[in-house]
Order: C-alpha cells, then structure tokens, then sequence
C-alpha cells in the first residue's frame, strides 16, 4: 500500500462544505438492534436520523435519514460498506467516519492510517454525492490530538463536519468539549453521534440528576445552529431498575427518559 506522507502545517485542515443533508430535526437514534426491535415508537416529528454503527439501515427507516458508517478498516468491514453503499439518494447520502479510532478496544487506528483508508475507502464517496463526516474519536484526553494529526496526513480530504463523541456528568464539561471540537476545527458543523450519562467513578445518581442532564444538554444542543444532530446513547434494551439513564425498556419500549428526548421535552 502506498505510504502517505503528512503535510506539517497544523491549519491545513481538509476541504469541507456545510451540506444541506446534515439540516433537518436534530435528535437521532443510535440503533443496535437491527430489525429486532421496530422503530415505530422511536419515530416523533424531531427525529431526523439514524445510524446503526454499520453501513446497515433497519426497516422501517425510510422516513428519516440513514447516516452510513466505515466503522473500522479490517477487510470483513471494508468488503461490507463497499457491497452495501450506493451512490447517494433517498434517504442515504451521510457517511461517518471510523469509530474511536483512538481506542484500543475500537477501531484502535492511528491517524496515519486512517487517512490512509480515508483515502481509499470513504473519500471517492464525496464524488458520489456523499456528505461525509469525520472519525469520531472518545473524549479521552487525546482525542483532539488525533484528530489533529489525522488533518495534517489528510489535508486534501474533503470531511464537511465533525463526528463528536462525550460521556460524563457535567454539563459544563459536555458544553466546552463540543464547542471545542467546533472551534478547534475550523468552525465547521458538529454531530454528537454519542452521548451519555455516565460515572466513570462509579457514583450513583438520582433519576432527577440524571434527568436535568439531558434537559440541560438538550436545550442547549437546539440552540446551537451548528450542532446539526445528537445521537444520544443508546437506544438499546436495559432494564429500567437500576439504570436511571437508560433510554430503552427491557421489552423495547422507549422509557420516560427517552420519550424526552424523543420529544425534545426539554
């Protein structure tokens, strides 16, 4: 394969546009469980996307868009994404970027590799009338640092906006990142393509606490015009005792907690 070589100018920051495929209803649904569970009750006027952490769409998602993803860069997933996307139209014109790069337990890619795969894999997508958005690395602290050193490798890659992941339980701290990620890099557009609740220390907190969170985060990722969607995480089944966050019942039912957010009841 051929070596790359990275550009050294820290602003040479790849090519990108702000694309109307991003505008739209701001709450999405990040949905692990394919046609297993139907969307039916997950479906409200201010849902305008889904992505399933694959290039796959469930049933019954033709009615919002379908944000298709390069999770990672061994050859199942590439040989997946290349037999499973088209040129874009309908409701399919959004890729997203490698998942957590940064972590080993992820996609686990340094930023010269995965611009390398950029390349290949996900940059003659632009051509196909792809918006495309960028990897989505943790909130670790060096997420930044990789996503700095993947734009300089890949100055010449066209990514019209960022992929933005954060878990915690300060507002504050989820405002600043997210601004960060939007001020670091250009200005551009923001997805929070995950986001969640969650003490890292092993803390509990009252469903109240938990609750004000996402009205906080909520109301605040509405007013932000760049912010062009929120994913938050996950609508996957938990039962509720216990897990005063979780946006999914056992059965696969949305919980109080996530009609809110499905409803922007912020």
């Amino acid at each position: 394969m051929q070596l790359l070589v990275c550009v050294t100018l820290v602003s040479a920051f790849a090519v990108y546009v702000s694309g109307a495929a991003l505008d739209g209803p701001k709450v999405g649904l990040a949905w692990a469980n394919g046609n297993n569970i139907p969307l039916t009750n997950f479906l409200t006027p201010h849902v305008g996307a889904i992505h399933t952490w694959s290039p796959h769409c469930p049933d019954g998602s033709n009615s919002i868009q379908c944000y298709q993803m390069l999770w990672g860069a061994d050859s199942g997933r590439i040989t997946d994404f290349n037999n499973t996307v088209k040129p874009a139209g309908g409701n399919k014109n959004v890729i997203l970027g490698f998942n957590e790069p940064n972590e080993a337990g992820q996609s686990n890619l340094s930023p010269q590799v995965a611009c390398i795969f950029w390349h290949s894999i996900i940059e003659p997508r632009a051509k196909e009338g792809y918006t495309l958005v960028s990897p989505a690395t943790s909130n670790a602290p060096g997420g930044i640092q990789w996503m700095q050193q993947f734009f300089q490798c890949c100055s010449d890659c066209t990514v019209n906006a960022m992929a933005v992941h954060w878990f915690g339980t300060s507002v504050s701290s989820f405002e600043s990142w997210v601004s960060q990620w939007h001020v670091v890099f250009n200005n551009r557009d923001v997805l929070v393509t995950e986001y969640g609740f969650q003490d890292f220390n092993g803390q509990q907190h009252s469903a109240d606490e938990v609750v004000a969170f996402y009205k906080s985060v909520g109301t605040w990722m509405d007013q932000q015009p760049w912010i062009k969607k929120y994913f938050p995480f996950g609508f996957i089944p938990s039962p509720q005792s216990g897990n005063p966050a979780a946006l999914m019942t056992a059965d696969g039912q949305p919980t109080a907690l996530g009609l809110m957010i499905l409803n922007e009841a912020y």
